[in-house]
């Protein structure tokens, strides 16, 4: 995240609470179904467009095999 963050010039910073209540959430109940975002929703317009914003193609393929393993195990 850290580098496609910088690769886009946006401070890492603006994440950091989302990973801190991504770790909270983990504690309290099951990550699966804790789950968001654009995979689960199956919002591939979404997804697209993330993926336009992704410069490294090794991050977009990272991006692409986790979005298709979220949405086949939301089926």
């Amino acid at each position: 995240a850290k580098d496609i963050l910088n690769s886009n010039k946006i401070d890492f910073e603006i994440i950091k609470p989302l990973i801190i209540r991504t770790a909270k959430n983990i504690k309290k109940s099951d990550p699966f179904l804790n789950q968001t975002g654009p995979a689960k929703r199956k919002d591939k317009n979404t997804i697209k467009e993330h993926l336009k914003l992704i410069k490294n193609d090794s991050h977009k393929k990272i991006y692409k095999l986790i979005s298709k393993n979220i949405i086949s195990s939301h089926e």
